[in-house]
């Protein structure tokens, strides 16, 4: 009787398999840490940014994570408790966290004093009321208007 046998190569190295779920919950507890955009993400925890991008619809529709625009970036936050504070993402932008610094060193300077300071730096006034205005709006800058004058408070840390 002539038959067919089948030789198969065990030497080759088999790709692990891998638990959706372990992926899943590997995004999750690197944003319970910090957020970041998807491409940090992915270098964190080692995995692709396509693998990344499959996964976080079904992240978002159930409310586990969150996007956060920032500028241009788009971050990714915990959406859970202990999700992280929209203000804490803001201040990941550069200009926005160089321009809360300056308000920390210079407690109660007035408006003007803020748009010339930052003007100095190269930012054009429209700018840096733009930006006063960001951070007024998620709190981490508090402001007090008495009469025609403007002052801005921060806080050290967020």
């Amino acid at each position: 009787m002539g038959g067919c046998s089948v030789l198969l190569r065990t030497d080759r190295a088999q790709p692990p398999v891998v638990n959706p779920m372990d992926t899943k919950s590997r995004l999750l507890e690197a944003l319970q840490r910090e957020a970041m955009t998807l491409d940090e993400l992915a270098v964190r925890t080692g995995v692709s940014p396509q693998t990344v991008r499959y996964h976080l619809p079904t992240l978002m529709r159930n409310n586990a994570v969150r996007r956060v625009r920032v500028g241009r970036k788009v971050y990714l936050v915990n959406g859970g408790p202990g999700g992280h504070d929209q203000r804490r993402v803001l201040l990941k932008h550069t200009v926005l966290r160089e321009l809360h610094a300056w308000i920390v060193r210079h407690p109660g300077r007035r408006q003007v004093d803020i748009v010339d300071a930052m003007e100095a730096r190269g930012w054009p006034p429209s700018t840096t009321q733009h930006r006063l205005q960001r951070l007024e709006q998620t709190g981490i800058v508090h402001v007090k208007r008495k009469g025609g004058n403007v002052t801005y408070t921060a806080e050290g840390s967020l």
